[in-house]
C-alpha cells in the first residue's frame, strides 16, 4: 500500500477532529486553538517519530487528546478528564465503523480472510514503521499478530499519561464488536495489551470452522 499523502493526513485529521472539538466545546468553551497549538509543539518534540505518513497522524492524534486531556485536568479530576477524551474521540465514529465492519463481514465470501487482508493493510498504510508488527502465525486457519511497539503507546507514556493509551485500545472495540464467531465462522481475543503494561498488544484471530464450512 502506498504511504498517506500529507494532504490525505490533513483532510482525514481536519474531519475527525471537527467532530471531536465539537462535543469538547461546553467543557473547553472556544480552546480548539490552543490545543492545537500545545498539540503541534507535542509533534515537534518527538520528530523521532514521524517516520512517515502515517506516523504523522498518529503521533498529531495522541498529542491532540494529550494536549485536551492537559487542559481538562486543570477544570476537573484525571479520571473525568479521562473519560471526557474517550467520549469525544469515540463517540462520533464507533457506530459508523461497527456497522461497517459489520456490513463488510456479512458481505464477504469469507469473513476471516477479509479481517486479516484488512489488518494487514492497516498494518502498512494506516499505522507505518512507528508501529512494530510482528505475525507470530499466518496461515489458513489463524491469524496472530504482536504489535510490539505503539506510536500512541510511545507518545503518551513518554509525555507522563499512560492512562490515555487505553482511549486507543477502546477504539478496537468498535469493530471487535461486529464479529459474530457463529455468523463470521472465526474468533478474535485480544489477551495483552502494552497499555495495560503486557510486551505486546495480542491480535489473535482463529477461524472457528473451515473455510469453505457455512460459506456461500
Amino acid at each position: 500500500m502506498a504511504d498517506l499523502k500529507a494532504d490525505d493526513v490533513d483532510s482525514q485529521m481536519a474531519e475527525l477532529f471537527d467532530a471531536y472539538f465539537a462535543i469538547l466545546e461546553p467543557d473547553l468553551p472556544g480552546m480548539r486553538q490552543e490545543i492545537e497549538r500545545r498539540a503541534q509543539a507535542l509533534v515537534e518534540a518527538r520528530g523521532d517519530l514521524l517516520v512517515d505518513g502515517a506516523a504523522r497522524y498518529n503521533v498529531h492524534m495522541s498529542a491532540v487528546l494529550l494536549a485536551t486531556y492537559n487542559l481538562l485536568r486543570e477544570r476537573m479530576p484525571g479520571a473525568e478528564a479521562v473519560e471526557k477524551v474517550k467520549h469525544a474521540f469515540l463517540d462520533p465514529m464507533r457506530e459508523g465503523i461497527r456497522h461497517g465492519m459489520t456490513a463488510a463481514l456479512d458481505q464477504a465470501p469469507d469473513p476471516f480472510s477479509l479481517i486479516v487482508e484488512i489488518s494487514k493493510s492497516n498494518e502498512e498504510q494506516r499505522y507505518g514503521a512507528s508501529f512494530d508488527f510482528v505475525r507470530e502465525r499466518d496461515d489458513e486457519d489463524a491469524y496472530l499478530l504482536e504489535i510490539r511497539r505503539c506510536a500512541y503507546n510511545d507518545v503518551l507514556r513518554g509525555a507522563g499519561a499512560p492512562e490515555l493509551v487505553p482511549v486507543f485500545c477502546e477504539f478496537d472495540r468498535s469493530w471487535i464488536e461486529a464479529i459474530d464467531p457463529d455468523r463470521h465462522g472465526f474468533a478474535f481475543d485480544r489477551p495483552t495489551t502494552l497499555a495495560a503494561g503486557h510486551g505486546s498488544c495480542g491480535f489473535h484471530w482463529r477461524r472457528t470452522r473451515p473455510a469453505s464450512a457455512g460459506d456461500d
